[in-house]
């Protein structure tokens, strides 16, 4: 009897044992993966940070007021709305656009520089392309699990963006559908936040995200902004001089109103449309030049639109180059405010298309030796071309040689018409 005794309660220990072990090992388990990044068959993360166990709160930013902010503008490039300040109406800011083609990929990478009328830069913004919200359903085994999906798809897309960047997922005794749904976030972060974000946080009360990243220019802060609207995810970056507090009022400024619409090739005639409408001054000058950058920005096939913008720079930089030469006081070695947008654009026309483009010769261009060979090729050859052309139009050119026969016929027929006209003339004395 004592044995069967020792034999049952032996048998309930190792029922209750393995109960308690079936019970306690997803609790386990997920304590390990998170707070110490244990990998498993099913689940394991090829990157991994202590932040993505407790993000931070919302926060609430309180944005830095610009000065005249009736002078700024807002353009559209890409598929952002950009706040500016106006070149024409604001004596203290230019723009600068920086243009890199990728002929790997076949892609643009287009940025702009907020700068003093020197050129000193105070922000740069970048536009970076839109896609549609990740879904890392099929990056783990464990998502398979129907119980496991159901608990992730449950939610609707806002609230796991919000999620990712403010649910603390570090506790270990709660629900299981939640532990499946903190290791969906946990995967989330490792593939969304690259290695050198050195912070992130979610704007309270909005889907806009910011995270600092690190780069090699220590003189800039950078910045990632995204922001999800319905089921695709918006983004740009932009750097701001850390030394400038102008430049943090500037990033200020544009992170609060920087508007998102997605771009269209039939926005280039409705932007050049609005250009054709300003006055010559400011179509010549950097105003004229974001008119005409951002048309191009939405249909890149459109070079001639691209190559207006170099024409009209080129015109308003002579035109200053002109009236500083017949002041009573000519600035030596002057150079036009002009040169700063003109510079990029040549150097992207011609990485781009294998040739220098451009119209007139503008005085203190800024270009190394080599570039300005290039540039002062292309110009005598277009010149030539034109010459060619305009002479082409003044020269009649006979289709073929007339025989003796034809030729005495064309001569009657001319005597002909000389002669009725004649006998139609009045003649007075």
């Amino acid at each position: 009897m004592k044995g069967i005794l020792i034999a049952l309660l032996t048998m309930a220990i190792f029922v209750v044992g393995g109960a308690l072990y079936i019970i306690a090992y997803p609790y386990y388990t997920y304590n390990k993966i998170v707070n110490s990044n244990y990998k498993m068959s099913w689940f394991y993360l090829n990157k991994y940070s202590s932040d993505y166990i407790s993000p931070s709160r919302p926060q609430d930013i309180n944005y830095q007021k610009i000065k005249n902010p009736e002078t700024w503008q807002k353009f559209h490039f890409g598929d952002l709305l950009i706040p500016l300040p106006n070149p024409s109406k604001s004596p203290f800011y230019t723009i600068v656009p920086n243009l890199t083609y990728d002929k790997k990929n076949k892609s643009t990478q287009f940025s702009l520089a907020i700068s003093s009328i020197s050129g000193n830069e105070y922000t740069r913004i970048y536009s970076l392309p839109y896609g549609p919200f990740p879904d890392y359903l099929t990056d783990q085994k464990l998502f398979d699990l129907p119980v496991v999906r159901s608990a992730v798809t449950k939610n609707k897309s806002d609230q796991i963006w919000k999620d990712v960047f403010t649910k603390s997922i570090s506790k270990w005794d709660i629900p299981l559908e939640e532990m499946a749904y903190n290791l969906y976030l946990l995967n989330f972060r490792s593939r969304f936040i690259g290695p050198k974000v050195k912070s992130f946080f979610l704007v309270k009360d909005t889907l806009k995200v910011i995270m600092e990243v690190e780069t090699e220019d220590k003189d800039y802060k950078t910045e990632i902004i995204f922001e999800k609207r319905g089921s695709r995810l918006f983004s740009y970056m932009i750097q701001s001089r850390i030394t400038d507090k102008g430049a943090d009022r500037i990033r200020d400024h544009i992170v609060q109103n920087t508007e998102y619409l997605e771009s269209t090739p039939t926005l280039t005639d409705i932007i050049y449309s609005e250009f054709k409408n300003l006055d010559y001054i400011k179509q010549t000058g950097p105003t004229g030049m974001l008119y005409l950058i951002s048309a191009w920005s939405h249909n890149k096939s459109r070079v001639e639109v691209f190559e207006r913008a170099i024409l009209h720079l080129e015109r308003g930089a002579f035109s200053q180059w002109q009236k500083n030469k017949n002041s009573s006081k000519p600035e030596p070695n002057y150079k036009a405010p002009n040169i700063l947008q003109l510079k990029p654009l040549y150097m992207f026309y011609y990485h781009r298309f294998g040739k220098f483009y451009s119209n007139i010769d503008v005085p203190g261009l800024d270009l190394s030796q080599n570039m300005m060979l290039i540039k002062n090729v292309s110009q005598e050859k277009r010149k030539k071309e034109l010459e060619e052309y305009r002479e082409s139009r003044q020269i009649k050119v006979r289709t073929k040689d007339l025989s003796v026969q034809e030729e005495f016929d064309r001569l009657i027929e001319k005597t002909k018409d000389q002669t009725k006209s004649r006998e139609k003339t009045i003649r007075i004395d």
